[in-house]
């Protein structure tokens, strides 16, 4: 039977057979590699397949209709330049002086809050918004001024860009003394109500039991986007007599935002004992993830568990009175709110409770998995592409357009008008922003930071990695982390176990071996898109070997000011890997190097043999040229297009990428001009050396008077990392670019590698 079902599949139509395999993962497709020539050479020949294969190992995903032989070319040109970590194109660019701590980076847009109305700057009523360029889309980049009509400021934002929507919390009057919120769901691209939302402001009254509130308690805010649910983490300042007292607490709350509609609320579990009178509530949340759009990730610090929660739907809620109101049940109401479903709680490792416990918990992980493809679904009316020269007309029409901006809704930046096909170019490939390539929605990563209160010398902060199908795997296949149940295996406390309201409950051992802890904190502190699908990015300081003289003498003499620092200091930027195929691809490197090679492939190969699907990759980029030349049915390519795909592989051309150099050395104006075009400096080109992969192999951390026992983790990544002269503010990634925020003569600026 096997024999016939192979001769069926090696006898189909060549394009028949290649439509078959672009249908199978990467480990059926590594199998057909090795299980005989037929497959092998249509692996090899097939334009298709490569690409296929491309984004399977990559986890990346693509819903460009560019033909297949242009996506191979952009698609191994952008990997190989991400795993040597040598871009195809690096600038500076100067920030607004004006812009708060808010800040957004979701695919290629970095937005951070702006003021301008307020004469100081503190109020936030406005967003610069930087969509950074891109090698992969070959698309320069903009900038714009997005305003929204009427409305007095606000505390926080965030964006899901593929849905057009800025949600934004309400900055809250100064004598309002109760603890009520409003969130205004606008669109992006006009800064108007968002047309799909029902109800285009959120209300949520936070509990508050104060007798006799004088004024407005202090509040943070965590806010996330995933499809249609819209979570806001309400974190009420820690250091006040009422939250001592739990007068006012912490309250995660989730809306369907096109409806309104409410599906959870929780402020954490109800305790056995009261203080002052008042039911006190144990684990608030302080971090939340969404896992997907019907699940949710929370963590407290009082036991710094992981829970992971079903959100209940909207139509089991029809018989409550806020669903599709906008409003949050009001605290003491009749209908109580809908509560998270509790499945699975993943616990960390256990600490000494005598000399340790934990401060501060932080889960990230980006893009929301609900989000992509990418890009812009709407562009803004009237953005153009900066012209690479700049002209007495675009000033003026600069200068025009800024005081409308402080009246109209998003003030645009505008180029200057070409001739109609340049312009009628701009405008098409506008309205095409989506990412070429973006992380698919399974491929993530979670990052959990600590800080702990601990004795000196020992370890102040943890960082735990665990990737998103581990967590899922516990909530929809929890017999995999279960022990057997023969009869003679013992129950330790390091087995998993359901608890008396039929949760899930996997002690740290349980499931360290899939996660990866490390007692390094993220550095620089402040900003937290570090991480982005697989990919993780932190930094360290070090001196370069040609500098560390002049340091040692510079600082006996006791001249270590912050201008010496900067010229004697660099940064080295790592980016953690934690895709599986990378893993496995250099692992199987390194035993190639020093190991016997793998079996030949061929039609001998013995059944049952270890399939080595890492070598596909290793296949992919030798022979990429091979494959660029020929397309699905082995015809020759037209020259026109061998030329296209050529230039793609170069990247972006520092002369034609749509920004204006600037070398000017003049301080930048007090305010954005809204119609200015987007300035970068290019500085001179540094070679730098292919970035070296070391592979972190499963390691244990000390126990050093912190954990009850030595801990041990599992999970593996590949470390790749390159060196950025000076100091770093902050440090961001995303699917094509390393961002790091810079301070030069106290003005703020992104020097962006893009990849």
């Amino acid at each position: 039977m096997r024999t016939q079902t192979q001769t069926q599949l090696v006898n189909l139509p060549p394009e028949l057979l290649i439509y078959v395999l672009a249908q199978l993962d990467l480990p059926a497709l590594a199998a057909c590699h090795q299980v005989c020539k037929l497959l092998h050479n249509t692996l090899l020949t097939s334009t298709l397949l490569q690409y296929r294969t491309l984004l399977l190992l990559h986890a990346l995903s693509s819903s460009s209709l560019l033909p297949t032989h242009t996506l191979l070319s952009r698609l191994q040109a952008h990997t190989s330049r991400w795993r040597r970590l040598l871009p195809g194109q690096s600038y500076t660019h100067p920030l607004p002086p004006n812009t708060g701590s808010t800040y957004e980076l979701y695919g290629s847009l970095f937005v951070r809050g702006l003021a301008i109305s307020s004469p100081r700057g503190t109020a936030t009523d406005a967003l610069h918004v930087l969509q950074l360029p891109s090698a992969v889309d070959e698309r320069p980049g903009r900038e714009w001024i997005w305003r929204a009509p009427g409305t007095q400021g606000w505390s926080d934002f965030t964006l899901s860009p593929s849905e057009d929507l800025v949600a934004l919390v309400a900055k809250r009057p100064a004598s309002q003394s109760l603890p009520r919120f409003e969130i205004h769901l606008l669109t992006l691209s006009s800064g108007l109500p968002h047309p799909s939302a029902r109800s285009p402001v959120l209300q949520h009254d936070c509990r508050d039991t104060r007798p006799n509130p004088q004024r407005a308690a202090g509040y943070s805010y965590l806010l996330q986007i995933c499809g249609s649910s819209l979570a806001c983490l309400f974190l009420p300042r820690e250091q006040t007599a009422e939250y001592v007292r739990g007068e006012i607490g912490e309250e995660l709350v989730i809306w369907d935002w096109r409806t309104g509609g409410v599906r959870a609320v929780y402020i954490g579990e109800s305790a056995d004992y009261t203080r002052g009178g008042k039911s006190v509530w144990a684990d608030p949340p302080k971090t939340f993830s969404f896992l997907d759009e019907e699940t949710i990730l929370v963590a407290g610090t009082d036991t710094g568990a992981l829970e992971i929660c079903t959100i209940p739907s909207l139509p089991s809620l029809s018989s409550n009175s806020s669903a599709g109101s906008g409003s949050s049940p009001a605290p003491g109401s009749a209908s109580p709110p809908p509560q998270l479903i509790k499945r699975v709680r993943l616990l960390l490792p256990p600490l000494r409770p005598s000399n340790a416990a934990i401060l501060s918990i932080l889960t990230r992980s980006d893009p929301s998995p609900g989000e992509g493809p990418f890009g812009l679904k709407k562009m803004p009316e009237g953005v153009r592409f900066a012209s690479s020269s700049s002209s007495a007309s675009a000033s003026t029409s600069a200068s025009a357009s800024t005081s409308a901006a402080a009246h109209a809704g998003p003030a645009l930046s505008a180029a200057p008008a070409g001739s109609p096909n340049e312009e009628g170019e701009s405008e098409k490939k506008a309205e095409s922003s989506s990412e070429l390539f973006y992380p698919s929605p399974s491929a993530r990563l979670l990052t959990v930071s600590l800080s702990l209160d601990s004795p000196p010398d020992t370890v102040p902060d943890l960082t735990i990695f665990v990737l998103f199908s581990t967590l899922l795997v516990a909530l929809h296949s929890p017999e995999k982390f279960l022990p057997s149940p023969s009869p003679s295996h013992k129950n330790t406390a390091a087995q998993a176990y359901y608890d008396a309201s039929s949760i899930l409950v996997l002690p740290w051992p349980a499931w360290s071996a899939h996660a990866r802890i490390t007692d390094t904190s993220h550095e620089p502190h402040g900003y937290v898109c570090y991480t982005h699908g697989y990919r993780y990015i932190t930094s360290s300081l070090f001196i370069p070997p040609h500098l560390q003289a002049q340091a040692q003498q510079a600082g006996l003499a006791g001249l270590l000011a912050p201008d010496l620092l900067q010229g004697l200091i660099s940064t080295r930027v790592e980016v953690w890997d934690f895709n599986p195929a990378m893993v496995r691809r250099v692992r199987w490197e390194q035993e190639q190097a020093r190991g016997p090679p793998s079996p030949p492939h061929a039609d001998e190969v013995e059944p049952g043999a270890e399939v080595q699907w890492e070598e596909l990759e290793q296949l992919v980029e030798e022979g990429v040229e091979q494959w660029l030349d020929t397309d699905e049915d082995g015809s020759e390519e037209d020259d026109d297009e061998e030329e296209e795909d050529a230039d793609a592989d170069e990247g972006m051309d520092e002369g034609t990428d749509g920004f204006e150099e600037d070398d000017s050395g003049s301080e930048p104006p007090a305010e954005v001009d809204p119609g200015a075009q987007v300035p970068v400096v290019f500085g001179p080109s540094t070679p730098r050396v292919p970035a070296v992969e070391q592979l972190l192999v499963p390691a244990t951390l000390l126990a050093q008077d912190v954990f009850v026992d030595p801990l041990q983790s599992g999970l593996s990544a590949v470390v790749r990392s390159m060196e950025v002269p000076g100091l770093l503010s902050g440090l961001f990634i995303d699917g094509e670019r390393v961002i790091m925020l810079i301070k030069r003569g106290g003005r703020e600026m992104l020097k962006v590698d893009v990849f």
